[in-house]
């Protein structure tokens, strides 16, 4: 039977402030962003019109060609550079903020005769101007009261507050990773899809081989096509299909937007460049439904 490929793994990358200057929340998506970048057909013209040194635009080049440049000039040539070194050279400083990581703490336990603490506040001072002096709401609590009441009180002091800063001194990294409805899983195996899909699989077997669903399983032989005795053949290979297609198509998405700066995000992107596949005619990604 033949043996179901691995599904890959991803670093963590972070930056603490402390260390380099530089805060960034730790997250394996950065390392994910990587392969994206690889396999996206329109980073791969960019980075080729790059090392050619030429200042015409290629033929085929997309209509947001800027766009793609620019997304170069900040992310660089991600072929020859391994993912770790990436982050340390260029991705911290892309998604990282020089500043500290925005926290809650202590500004001073009262005295017997005041209510500010001055070792306590300057600390709080140092560890205030490290955020790059964000807007805080600074509150007393009393400790003469159950830790209920006081988060009852807490609560309310928050929700009545107003959290969105719009003020210029609000520190914002270059690129941020965009909140989308996308898995984990989808994100891990449309890597592994589309580099099959690319390498000439068929849809079946990448759904098969990624166990896209475990109920449509099909048992293959050594020489890796399905076992003699399989029942419903023709249907778990409809099924399979579909779930793979629909991966390949969210992946694919994934890459293009990445090398427009746009990640982890399946959204449609209208100058999307075709991928190419050794079992199909290549096709423009739409919107995976």
């Amino acid at each position: 039977m033949a043996i179901r490929q691995k599904l890959p793994r991803f670093e963590a990358q972070e930056s603490r402030w402390e260390e380099t200057g530089i805060f960034a929340a730790s997250d394996w998506r950065y390392d994910a962003l990587v392969d994206y970048l690889k396999l996206s057909p329109s980073y791969k013209l960019v980075c080729e019109w790059a090392k050619k040194g030429t200042k015409a635009i290629p033929k085929n080049a997309p209509k947001d060609w800027k766009l793609l440049v620019k997304a170069y000039e900040d992310f660089g040539d991600v072929w020859r550079i391994p993912e770790s070194r990436w982050w340390d050279s260029r991705g911290k400083a892309l998604f990282g903020i020089k500043a500290a990581k925005a926290q809650t703490f202590i500004l001073s336990n009262s005295g017997d005769a005041s209510l500010i603490n001055g070792n306590i506040s300057a600390k709080s001072q140092k560890m205030w101007q490290d955020m790059g002096n964000p807007e805080c709401l600074v509150l007393a609590i009393p400790t003469n009261q159950t830790k209920q009441m006081a988060l009852k009180q807490i609560n309310a002091i928050v929700r009545a507050g107003n959290f969105v800063s719009t003020k210029p001194r609000l520190i914002k990294p270059k690129y941020e990773l965009i909140r989308s409805k996308l898995r984990e899983p989808t994100i891990k195996l449309g890597i592994m899809a589309l580099k099959m899909y690319q390498s000439g699989y068929h849809l079946w077997m990448i759904g098969n081989q990624l166990d896209l669903s475990p109920a449509h399983h099909i048992k293959l032989d050594d020489e890796g096509n399905p076992d003699a005795n399989e029942l419903n053949l023709a249907d778990k290979k409809i099924r399979l299909q579909i779930l793979a297609s629909k991966l390949v198509a969210k992946a694919e998405l994934i890459a293009e937007n990445a090398a427009r700066g746009l990640y982890p995000t399946d959204a449609t992107c209208r100058h999307a460049i075709k991928f190419e596949s050794k079992t199909r005619k290549v096709g423009r990604p739409s919107k995976a439904r």
